[in-house]
């Protein structure tokens, strides 16, 4: 699989397609009392959501995966680092047929989803 995406992105190329140096996703939220929804088009590991949670200001936080679309799956930088299906295998294998990003998720990626969704936190609940 891994060489039908090298062929794709390399006909993509010959074809002058260009590929941006990232890729933004949008997140949302909504703020009732003391409880926090953060919407999120990808899949976030586990971990991500209950660091969101522990660093968030709010009695209850949630992050709602695949909401608006698929981003593939998001890990933190030691799941990106240890590798396997999820961090590089799945975009390869379906990102580039639908063209949206065709490279995983690089570090940082978790770290920028959480920061970005506390600060939408705070403005939200200023509101």
């Amino acid at each position: 699989m891994l060489s039908d995406w090298a062929k794709l992105a390399r006909k993509a190329i010959k074809q002058g397609k260009t590929f941006p140096k990232t890729w933004p996703s949008v997140i949302s939220g909504l703020v009732i009392d003391d409880l926090a929804l953060v919407y999120y088009p990808g899949e976030p590991f586990t971990k991500i959501g209950l660091d969101l949670s522990a660093r968030a200001p709010m009695a209850e936080t949630l992050l709602m995966a695949k909401t608006n679309g698929d981003t593939g799956y998001l890990g933190t930088d030691d799941d990106i680092k240890r590798g396997g299906y999820e961090m590089y295998t799945f975009s390869r294998y379906f990102m580039m047929a639908e063209d949206l990003r065709p490279l995983p998720y690089a570090t940082g990626a978790a770290e920028c989803l959480l920061s970005t969704a506390l600060e939408m936190i705070d403005n939200l609940r200023n509101k």
